[in-house]
């Protein structure tokens, strides 16, 4: 089968949450299919780990940047139509071209676009006329209308007018994908309950974990007595910045009360002004990139997951498990993961359970390391790849779904 894969950008390297999934369908596709890429980049680094993807895929591989001019200009023109403002940061009129001669010229059967932002390519085509139709498959993620709606309740009355008019727009374009698109995916059952009036096509596709790759540390004793508290993820991504702010204000204060050797260590790219910041309070630290978080994970006595604001499923929570950590984290982190509360992880809604909560778990090795055990093995049964892209397989139509 020819299969057209629109991801928004780059998948590769398969470093954040959006690049990590998109990864992992490419390889699963690419093993029963033959697949092209067309994708919007952003910047010359982009473009260069388009390369390693032409490696992967027999197809044809298309990028084209979107330039910051041509960003503004698409940006006004959605607003003229009502369209979301994020849209004009992927369009781009020659990858439009690209896309429209390779449904022609390689006969695509199946189109699976990632991200609800490459809707526009496909509602916008001048060559899905064509009898048969391919199928069209749009894995949306999340349900980004009620991210939006979320950010309007925390924002300035400016940001708010925003966020607002971009809940409204993104939540039309996913009422019409449900009517042009033959298969919908979102990351758990309790994102399709997010969408405006959910039909059929709506499937549940859960993320996954390369267990295999995050692991336990054989050489790390599991009675670590360093009382460090590890956060993962990219730290200019608003709902991280605004969890390492909460936590740091709200919570890390009474632990150091409790526990003066304690340290919280965030780990992430990219971090702000305002999250370097953070470092000027005794015993945090702000690392930045770094080749590999594992090493900070497997130190780490606890793994924290304080998001406010959250959606879909939480990969830094999946790895921190598969990694045999203990993980303390908001109800809103830990949406979509298959497990139990108490048993695999814990739930904690409020600054106090936090504190309780990993204050318990240091002075109480054992129970790190049973939760940590089982942790694991939830992550292997419920959350590994093969598992998780099963719903993909399905719709595509594959030769190795029961085996799977």
């Amino acid at each position: 089968m020819n299969v057209l894969f629109l991801p928004h950008r780059v998948p590769f390297p398969p470093n954040k949450g959006d690049k990590i999934r998109a990864y992992h369908m490419l390889l699963e596709m690419c093993k029963e299919h033959t697949v092209h890429l067309a994708c919007p980049v952003g910047d010359e680094e982009e473009e260069g780990f388009a390369g390693y993807v032409r490696r992967l895929v027999d197809g044809e591989v298309f990028t084209r940047r979107v330039s910051r001019r041509q960003t503004a200009v698409n940006v006004v023109k959605s607003v003229a139509t009502l369209s979301p403002l994020t849209d004009g940061f992927f369009y781009s009129k020659q990858l439009q071209k690209d896309i429209d001669g390779l449904l022609i010229d390689q006969e695509i059967d199946a189109v699976v676009c990632f991200s609800g932002c490459m809707a526009q390519y496909v509602m916008r085509s001048t060559s899905l006329n064509v009898q048969p139709r391919p199928r069209l498959i749009m894995d949306l993620i999340d349900v980004d209308s009620s991210k939006w709606q979320q950010y309007a309740t925390q924002a300035n009355w400016l940001m708010k007018l925003v966020y607002r008019y971009e809940h409204q727009a993104v939540s039309r374009v996913e009422t019409e994908i449900q009517s042009v698109f033959d298969a919908v995916f979102l990351t758990s059952e309790a994102e399709k309950k997010e969408l405006q009036t959910p039909t059929p096509i709506v499937k549940a596709m859960t993320n996954g974990v390369d267990a295999e790759y995050f692991s336990p540390d054989p050489s790390v004793d599991e009675n670590l007595t360093n009382r460090s508290i590890v956060f993962t993820g990219a730290m200019d991504y608003p709902p991280n910045i605004d969890a390492v702010a909460w936590f740091v204000a709200k919570v890390f204060p009474n632990i150091r009360k409790h526990r003066p050797d304690a340290r919280f260590i965030i780990v992430g790219s990219n971090p702000t002004h305002q999250v370097r910041r953070l470092a000027e309070t005794q015993g945090v630290e702000v690392t930045g990139f770094v080749d590999d978080v594992r090493g900070y994970v497997s130190q780490a006595s606890v793994v924290v997951a304080p998001l406010r604001v959250a959606r879909g499923i939480q990969n830094k929570v999946l790895e921190a498990m598969a990694m045999g950590k203990v993980v303390v984290a908001s109800p809103e982190a830990l949406t979509g993961i298959i497990g139990a509360a108490g048993k695999h992880f814990i739930s904690a809604a409020n600054a106090a359970v936090f504190e309780e909560e990993i204050i318990r778990l240091f002075n109480s090795p054992d129970s790190r390391a049973t939760m940590g055990q089982s942790a694991r093995l939830c992550v292997l049964e419920n959350h590994s790849w093969v598992a998780a892209l099963k719903v993909l397989r399905l719709t595509l139509g594959s030769n190795t779904v029961e085996s799977s």
